[in-house]
């Protein structure tokens, strides 16, 4: 048997290893202390990157909002607009010129009859039933028209039913 005594005191041991113990804790320590300042360090730098440029939009905002509901105002009359503007195209396409009534009139009454009287009204229809859902159902325009006439002759019964068809 091999009796081992060993004769070095506590505090002149060694560590027989590449690195010692100490070594390895102080790395560590260093290692760890570095990488959270590191890590930090980047964490302010972004969070100060961030807030300049959250302060840039907002600057940015604060500068176009103005503009920015102008626009939507302009929009939103924009399109009241053209909804008006197709409405009044609607009516002055749908309306009859009075002129032109008169031309067609004029050449509808035989040499035989005077007219005495004529009166044009206009006035608004609406459907006789309810649109279904979803459907767009106009107003339309009723024109109304009377004459009074006056005739003289042989053939003056026949010259007004003649006048009255060929006015429907």
């Amino acid at each position: 048997m091999n009796t081992r005594i060993n004769l070095l005191k506590p505090t002149e041991r060694r560590y027989q290893g590449p690195v010692s113990g100490k070594f390895i804790a102080f790395a560590t320590i260093f290692l760890a202390l570095s990488t959270i300042i590191l890590l930090s360090s980047y964490l302010l730098f972004t969070m100060y990157i961030q807030k300049g440029q959250l302060k840039w939009a907002r600057d940015s905002w604060a500068f176009l909002e103005p503009t920015y509901k102008n626009l939507v105002a302009v929009r939103n009359s924009s399109s009241e607009i053209d909804t008006l503007l197709q409405e009044l195209s609607g009516w002055s396409s749908s309306s009859l010129e009075a002129e032109t009534i008169l031309d067609e009139i004029q050449a509808v009454v035989p040499k035989d009859v005077q007219l005495t009287n004529m009166s044009l009204r206009y006035s608004l229809g609406e459907p006789k039933t309810p649109p279904k859902e979803g459907e767009v159902v106009a107003a339309f325009r009723l024109l109304r028209m009377g004459l009074g006439v006056l005739s003289h002759g042989e053939t003056s019964e026949s010259a007004v039913i003649d006048l009255i068809s060929d006015l429907r």
